[in-house]
Parts: C-alpha cells; sequence; structure tokens
C-alpha cells in the first residue's frame, strides 16, 4: 500500500514549528502545527481510502472455493455480510436472569454474616459489573 506524500510535508511542518518554538516564535508554530495538522488529517483520509480500495479487491477475491472474504478472512455472504454469525444477543428472560444474579450478589454482600472469603469473592464478582 502506498504512503500518502502528505506525511513527509506534515513532518517537515512539526519540525518548522519545534524550530519556531525553539526560537520563541510562538504564533509562527502555531501556523506550522496547524498545517501538520492539516496534512496528517488529509493524509489518514487518503489511507482510509486507500485501504478501502484494497479490501474492495480482497472481498473480491475469495478463498480456494470461491467464497468472499472479509479483511480478517471470514466468510461473507453475497450481500457482503457475516455468513453464518454467531453472535447470540440476549433476550429478555436472559436479561431478567443477569439482573436477579447480580440483585441477589448485592444482597449477600451487605450480609455481615458471611465468610470473610466469600464476601470478598462476592466482592470481585460485583466489581466486573
Amino acid at each position: 500500500m502506498q504512503v500518502p506524500g502528505g506525511l513527509n510535508d506534515a513532518g517537515q511542518a512539526m519540525g518548522q514549528s519545534r524550530d519556531n518554538l525553539a526560537g520563541s516564535q510562538f504564533q509562527s508554530a502555531g501556523q506550522a502545527e496547524q498545517r501538520a495538522l492539516d496534512q496528517l488529517r488529509d493524509s489518514a483520509q487518503q489511507l482510509a481510502k486507500n485501504m478501502m480500495a484494497q479490501n474492495g479487491q480482497q472481498q473480491g477475491e475469495g478463498d480456494q472455493q470461491g467464497q468472499k472474504l472479509d479483511p480478517l478472512g471470514r466468510p461473507l455472504d453475497e450481500q457482503g455480510s457475516m455468513a453464518g454469525g454467531t453472535v447470540k444477543i440476549p433476550d429478555q428472560s436472559d436479561l431478567a436472569r443477569a439482573r436477579e444474579i447480580l440483585e441477589e450478589l448485592r444482597r449477600r454482600a451487605g450480609e455481615a454474616s458471611r465468610a470473610q472469603q466469600e464476601l470478598e469473592y462476592i466482592e470481585r464478582l460485583l466489581k466486573q459489573f
């Protein structure tokens, strides 16, 4: 992948800003810094476009069976979505059960009669939520 030429310009502008700061030329340093930031932003946009174009070519290519792949090598369906995705979205009963467990942990954490080791364990569990 080709590196955008604006990165060199940004580096030069940063060097100029550094030199201006060393010479107490603060206004010039600020202007050079702004030019550097503008060049970095433009270069980042160009790099993103290059990467998208490259990924589009890779997605157009496939594996040995002709299946389209995402940039990480996972299979895609015809619409470009994850084929056979395995992400499970919790339904209301799962969420309700998680709330019940959290409430029970909080209740038990408030019981001073429990063993210190158990209370510490409950606290560690609660810190995760």
